[in-house]
């Protein structure tokens, strides 16, 4: 049986913190979600603004044998392929090449749940098409870096930006 781990915390920007980003931001920022440790019941990030929303938020990390960015919402991620930078991001809506079905999917899968870190991630330069949980906003992610260490505790590292 697998058991999926979610989200407990988020950083924005740098270490230390869960600083909320204003809602008039409209350029790139760093995002980091963290499990903790395993089997930890986690919360989202809202994109708009970067902040923690208690069961609920646009995108969530969650951990079982494949480290897996995920959505509450049906069809909200498409996998785009490998880019050098976040605006090398196609934001065109009708394709999704580098997805498992080829089309719009609620969780995309990242690393495997072996122990690594940040630089042997073999997602960096995963680029997506991510809709917010109410299909309202579209934002473009680049795929930073994720890990796994010896303790369960997992991240991912992305880069974020609405598209316009």
């Amino acid at each position: 049986m697998r058991a999926w781990l979610s989200l407990s915390l988020l950083f924005v920007g740098g270490c230390g913190g869960t600083e909320a980003v204003p809602p008039e931001s409209t350029g790139p920022r760093r995002v980091t979600l963290v499990t903790p440790s395993v089997a930890t019941e986690s919360d989202g990030v809202r994109l708009a603004d970067g902040a923690i929303v208690a069961g609920a938020g646009d995108l969530s990390l969650y951990q079982a044998m494949v480290l897996s960015l995920s959505s509450p919402t049906p069809g909200s991620l498409c996998a785009k392929g490998t880019f050098g930078a976040l605006g090398d991001v196609p934001t065109e809506v009708d394709t999704c090449p580098a997805g498992l079905t080829g089309t719009w999917e609620q969780r995309t899968y990242l690393s495997g749940a072996t122990t690594h870190t940040t630089e042997e991630s073999s997602v960096i330069g995963l680029g997506l098409l991510v809709w917010n949980a109410d299909h309202t906003a579209l934002y473009r992610l680049r795929v930073v870096g994720d890990s796994y260490d010896g303790q369960g505790v997992s991240t991912a590292t992305f880069d974020v930006e609405p598209v316009p």
